[in-house]
């Protein structure tokens, strides 16, 4: 067998990346990406560090890169094809994980991502054949269990999709996904102490899991259990920022405590950067006005109304008497927000928080018998 030579700032990137040093990793291969340009093992990596980040447009980038270098490179397809499907380009998606079927037509986890096309776009039919198809051929797919709880929970049909995790995790024991999913079933039937079980499950295998820490915290505030449930949104905002579930339900749990301040600073800084969203524009609006920032909320939603963009710093002012229309909306929002409640308080996210396993960082190259990453086989 050939052995090839292991570059030392690759090496150095895969164990920045074991330790979970992500912006490291990235710039040592941002680095190895400018010295050689066709190098589509640094741009994969890159395109899926990126996905580990959120960035997804970014992600794009890098995936497209790669399939510009090496055109059957399985995972870079199906990377990409999540990174669309995240920035909700299903048609986009669909066709990078039809090219990806082409070139493995029984990947069962890419059939499962064109499910989950077919589901967000409410085709259920569709996405229900493919599963059914798929566990004709393979009845302990765990993967395709999981997909069809999934449907089950959109059809409010619990204790079928009850049934299904369940298959799903005697297969599967430490699938982390299914233990969430789980959860969330359990949340809905009022299981509350159930659920719970199932994210601490997940968390003690996975403690990174952002979805499963959001979860965590929806349900514990359901159960009345505030300060625990302010934890496990810090645990989720740890990992991910900028990830609005948690904030608007850590934002929430300081308006249930009267520390209306302290919710404001919390939103504020997701809005200031352009993020838009409408449970976050409706948390933002109440909380403004419970802090007297009327003006505030007014010029937010002008923008919004607009199609304006917050920009860093100061919000630019936009006078709702300049549009009739615009104003006529702020009026009502305004004169209506009192009774709206924060909806990811009251409801868990239903999205597989958990990286399909080309989104998932693959395991250091054992620089053996081929140039080209094992991952982009």
């Amino acid at each position: 067998m050939q052995h090839v030579a292991v570059n030392p700032k690759k090496q150095k990137a895969q164990q920045l990346l074991q330790k979970g040093k992500l912006k490291q990793a990235q710039a040592l291969y941002e680095k190895l990406c400018k010295e050689n340009p066709r190098d589509a093992e640094s741009f994969y990596m890159l395109g899926s560090i990126f996905g580990q980040q959120g960035k997804f447009s970014a992600a794009e980038k890098q995936f497209k890169r790669t399939l510009d270098l090496q055109p059957d490179a399985l995972v870079a397809h199906c990377g990409l094809g999540a990174a669309l499907k995240e920035m909700r380009r299903f048609d986009e998606a669909e066709q990078t994980f039809q090219k990806a079927l082409r070139l493995k037509p029984d990947y069962v986890d890419v059939q499962l991502e064109l499910s989950g096309i077919y589901l967000l776009q409410k085709k259920t039919e569709d996405a229900e054949k493919i599963l059914l198809d798929i566990l004709k051929n393979q009845p302990h797919s765990a993967t395709a269990l999981e997909g069809m709880g999934k449907i089950c929970h959109l059809k409010r049909d619990l204790q079928q999709a009850i049934d299904y995790y369940q298959r799903a995790l005697e297969i599967e024991p430490k699938r982390t996904s299914a233990l969430n999913r789980l959860g969330l079933v359990l949340h809905t039937q009022g299981r509350l102490d159930d659920s719970i079980a199932q994210y601490h499950k997940a968390l003690a295998i996975e403690p990174r899991f952002v979805g499963g820490w959001n979860n965590l915290g929806s349900t514990l505030m359901a159960a009345g259990k505030l300060e625990e449930a302010k934890n496990a949104f810090k645990k989720a905002l740890k990992f991910a920022p900028q990830h609005i579930g948690a904030t608007v339900n850590l934002a929430a749990i300081c308006e249930r405590q009267n520390d209306y301040k302290a919710a404001y600073k919390i939103l504020e800084p997701l809005l200031k950067k352009g993020v838009k969203d409408p449970g976050l524009g409706i948390a933002f609006v109440s909380i403004c006005k419970k802090v007297d920032r009327c003006e505030e909320a007014t010029e937010y939603l002008a923008c919004y109304g607009n199609n304006h963009c917050l920009k860093h710093g100061k919000n630019t002012p936009i006078s709702p008497s300049a549009n009739s229309t615009t104003s006529l909306v702020v009026m009502m929002m305004l004169s209506v927000i009192t009774s709206v409640q924060m909806i990811y308080a009251r409801i868990p996210f239903l999205k597989q928080s958990t990286p399909p396993p080309w989104m998932r960082l693959p395991e250091p190259s054992t620089g053996t018998s081929s140039h080209r990453h094992p991952a982009l086989r």
